[in-house]
């Protein structure tokens, strides 16, 4: 029996027959993908293994592009001022464990893996943000999930906040009504992905100072105090 597991780096001498009917696809496309149906997820309420591993799968990809083309970084690696500096590696280690934990299962099959709250709005805002660094354009559903977050953790600049009268939003729509606030905007932002007026969303948008308290608020609660700087 053929053993195929992850330190398997050697290409295969064949490949699959011609003849059969095949999806093919690039990394940027598989993000795309990944981050849709984990806005379709997430605006439902399902499964939230399922949506934090394609966030994180996402996340792995644009950091790989990251690493090798932009080189501008992703969000967590600008955690330095937060976390200890002694304790940076640990704390690496420890952000990727749920996502290793759901997909190994070569070892450890007793392990109870944890997903701490908020984990998963870090790594999609961090996705979000990288692809349109790259891509240059977002999707509706992108767009559809940042302004979620964004309304509803502070990150809009004050114009866009006035753009979007998010107060109202937030009022209208608190956090158990994602459906319904998916439901209403949704045909804004496929608008939106096909104007000018994304150019509203794009990443400026985003006020940096709110994005770091995003990332402190979300994360103070995971980790130990000990960690924290702050």
């Amino acid at each position: 029996m053929t053993k195929i597991g992850r330190h398997r780096s050697k290409k295969p001498k064949f490949g699959f027959n011609r003849n059969v009917a095949k999806l093919r696809v690039s990394k940027l496309q598989i993000v795309q993908r990944e981050i849709d149906t984990c806005a379709d997820l997430y605006f439902s309420f399902g499964d939230l293994v399922s949506t934090h591993l394609l966030i994180s799968a996402a996340h792995e990809i644009l950091a790989a592009f990251d690493k090798k083309i932009l080189k501008t970084g992703m969000l967590f690696d600008h955690i330095e001022e937060y976390i200890k500096p002694e304790l940076l590696e640990d704390y690496r280690i420890l952000i990727k464990t749920p996502f290793i934990g759901f997909k190994h299962g070569s070892k450890d099959l007793d392990t109870i893996i944890e997903l701490p709250s908020g984990i998963t709005e870090i790594l999609i805002i961090s996705a979000i943000e990288k692809y349109q660094e790259i891509t240059k354009r977002t999707t509706p559903k992108m767009l559809l999930l940042r302004m979620w977050i964004g309304i509803h953790h502070h990150l809009l600049k004050v114009e866009l906040e006035q753009d979007v009268d998010a107060p109202t939003v937030r009022e209208n729509f608190p956090a158990y009504a994602r459906e319904e606030f998916r439901k209403a905007y949704c045909p804004i932002c496929v608008e939106w992905g096909g104007s000018s007026r994304q150019g509203s969303l794009k990443r400026p948008s985003l006020v940096p100072h709110s994005l770091r308290g995003f990332f402190m608020h979300s994360t103070q609660h995971m980790f130990p105090k000990r960690l924290r700087v702050l």
